[in-house]
């Protein structure tokens, strides 16, 4: 990792993609400073050069032996270069995610042994601050079950403190104080590569604002949406540019056509009507009447009698639905529009 002169250090490129944006940001200064240290590295001189509090450099110590780029042997550490066989030491728990990946240092959860959990916070203020954050915000004493769960957000998935403070409250704020719903939600963040405030308070009003209500239009309120339903919506506010009450009339017009929910049969409606250039409900109106008016016209003439048929009749067979050609929608729309230009 280091040049023969000694005046520089190489960082891998599997280093600074993969395993530098999960850590802490201190144990990166850290675990570079040590680097340039080779084999002469202990905690009391790291601590004096970089003015960082010994307890501190003994928990990034311990934070880089967990992931195989380091050996700790009581007061001093010893660099190590896994990189030649970073499949084994990297493993993406990402798979299929479109945003932009993250990952996860071993796939399998770590658990934690009572006294680890008693060392991490005696000798880092910042674990200790955080099982006394989570037991404040949870409102309940914390067993060391629980206190393994919290601290693998920190140590296993590497959020920062301020993501997993807001990550708790919005649990808390959905009525899960369950340690198994909040890790599922911490795994979820990390996969989406939430890891800033800016980026967690961007996904808690996502969540408690036009993702609610798109589920409550689509008749699943009791539920958050899947990660594929999340990608319709993206697509519907991103791609498409749809404002909420659009997006919602689709969404409930969907539910009355089939009956059901279908996330894919609404992306048919609002791709017409994107097609269409409509962005408010005053345009699907337009849209709905050109429509209407179409129908009209190639209508049967009421008076022509109708061929009887041998089906068994109901009380429902002339009962006529209103059935929307979303591409002739926008076959139209799309002729009102040059008309108007024209004119």
């Amino acid at each position: 990792m280091e040049s023969e002169n000694n005046e520089s250090v190489k960082l891998s490129k599997e280093f600074v993609k993969n395993i530098m944006p999960n850590a802490p940001a201190v144990y990166t200064v850290i675990y570079i400073y040590a680097l340039s240290l080779e084999n002469q590295c202990d905690i009391k001189t790291v601590s004096a050069a970089l003015n960082i509090s010994q307890s501190d450099v003994r928990a990034a110590f311990m934070y880089w032996q967990d992931r195989g780029l380091g050996e700790l042997n009581e007061e001093s550490f010893k660099t190590v270069n896994n990189f030649q066989n970073s499949d084994v030491l990297i493993q993406s728990s990402c798979k299929n995610i479109k945003t932009r990946k993250r990952y996860i240092v071993n796939d399998m959860q770590p658990h934690y042994a009572p006294e680890e959990l008693d060392m991490y916070a005696d000798k880092n203020a910042d674990v200790k601050a955080l099982f006394e954050m989570a037991q404040s915000k949870l409102k309940r004493l914390m067993t060391y079950s629980d206190l393994s769960s919290v601290f693998s957000l920190y140590h296993w998935l590497g959020l920062k403190m301020e993501v997993i403070g807001l990550l708790l409250d919005f649990c808390v704020e959905r009525g899960h104080r369950n340690m198994r719903y909040i890790e599922r939600v911490a795994i979820d963040w990390c996969e989406s590569g939430i890891n800033t405030i800016e980026a967690a308070k961007d996904r808690i009003n996502a969540y408690n604002g036009d993702y609610r209500q798109i589920m409550k239009a689509m008749g699943q309120s009791s539920r958050e949406p899947v990660e594929s339903e999340i990608e319709y919506i993206k697509k519907w506010t991103d791609d498409y540019k749809m404002p909420l009450d659009i997006i919602e009339l689709a969404c409930s017009r969907t539910v009355m056509a089939i009956g059901k929910p279908s996330f894919n049969y609404a992306d048919k409606i609002l791709l017409s009507w994107h097609k269409s250039g409509a962005k408010t409900l005053s345009d699907v109106e337009k849209i709905d009447k050109i429509f209407a008016e179409s129908k009209k016209q190639t209508q049967t003439i009421p008076d022509m009698p109708k061929q009887s048929t041998n089906r068994a009749g109901n009380k429902f067979t002339n009962y006529s639905q209103r059935e929307y050609d979303y591409d002739e929608i926008e076959k139209l729309e799309i002729q009102r529009l040059k008309s108007e230009r024209s004119s």
